[in-house]
């Protein structure tokens, strides 16, 4: 009995108190649960990125799926699958989940990037265009967007435009193996061997085991005349990978065109024992022969 004869009940404070406790630790409990929730899609995604960079491309699928059961707007995950489906070749695979990224962030540059790659390694060049244009009106300074946009023109066959984007890769890195190499492919193109050799040069001093490098070093000293310097450089490429197709190819044409017919036909059945089907060893290898009276 209050002052005044009042009754005063304290039953619905306590009710409240405890319906705001009971929400408090409920809130925290979810809270405590969604941590865990996030923390386990982590360390899915960081175990999946770390057998992403052994090169187990199928295994790292497996644990960015298992991000995805738990959340299905992974963003990382997203990504982080549709690069490794494009590096299986799975290119049409790969779209769907840069699409999906897309779908959540659609001005994301990593995203925009490899939808071009993957459009790009289906041959749909003026499509993969559209998406490193993307990519570059948000970055301009991104380098791979730049360099596989010269890739696309050389592709296309406009090469003295590609080489102007080869040029601004290197202009933000002068080291760029990549730009440097393919800078050397579109001056080949364009009929100007000795020009090209420099720039391989300069990816060799980088990268001095490069097969790809020094293969296309040889074809530019080949293209140029210089067959016996061309075929010391595929020989270079042989030491390191005896399989190399292109240069156990290029090593026959220009054996073919300094009249050793026999021994670049050796070369030629080296490739087809390699692959059966290779349309260029078996085009060289009849051309050689024809030479021979066969």
């Amino acid at each position: 009995m209050a002052p005044g004869g009042l009754v005063i009940s304290i039953q619905p404070v306590v009710t409240i108190i405890i319906i705001l406790l009971f929400f408090v630790e409920f809130g925290y409990a979810h809270a405590q649960e969604q941590d865990i929730v996030n923390n386990n899609a982590s360390a899915l995604t960081e175990k999946g990125n770390a057998l992403y960079d052994l090169g187990k491309y199928e295994e790292a699928i497996t644990y960015y799926d298992k991000v995805l059961a738990i959340n299905p707007q992974h963003f990382s995950a997203l990504i982080s699958k549709g690069i490794a489906l494009n590096d299986l070749g799975r290119y049409n695979g790969s779209i769907g989940y840069f699409d999906k990224a897309l779908a959540i962030d659609p001005n994301n540059v990593l995203a925009l990037f490899y939808k071009g790659v993957s459009l790009s390694n289906l041959g749909q060049f003026n499509e993969s265009m559209g998406y490193y244009n993307r990519a570059l009106a948000i970055n301009p300074n991104h380098v791979e967007a730049l360099n596989n946009k010269g890739i696309v023109l050389s592709d296309l066959g406009k090469y003295e435009e590609a080489i102007t984007y080869y040029d601004k890769v290197l202009a933000i890195n002068p080291n760029h193996v990549f730009a440097l190499n393919n800078k050397g492919i579109a001056l080949i193109d364009l009929g100007r061997f000795n020009e090209s050799i420099g720039y391989f040069d300069k990816a060799l001093a980088i990268d001095p085991n490069n097969i790809d490098i020094i293969s296309t070093k040889g074809a530019a000293l080949g293209d140029s005349g210089r067959y016996e310097e061309a075929i010391g450089y595929y020989d270079k490429a042989l030491t390191i990978d005896p399989n190399n197709v292109n240069a156990l190819n290029n090593k026959g044409a220009d054996l073919t065109k300094l009249g050793k017919y026999e021994e670049a036909i050796t070369y030629y059945n080296k490739v087809l024992v390699i692959d059966p089907n290779n349309a260029l060893a078996l085009r060289n290898k009849g051309l050689t022969e024809d030479h021979l009276g066969r």
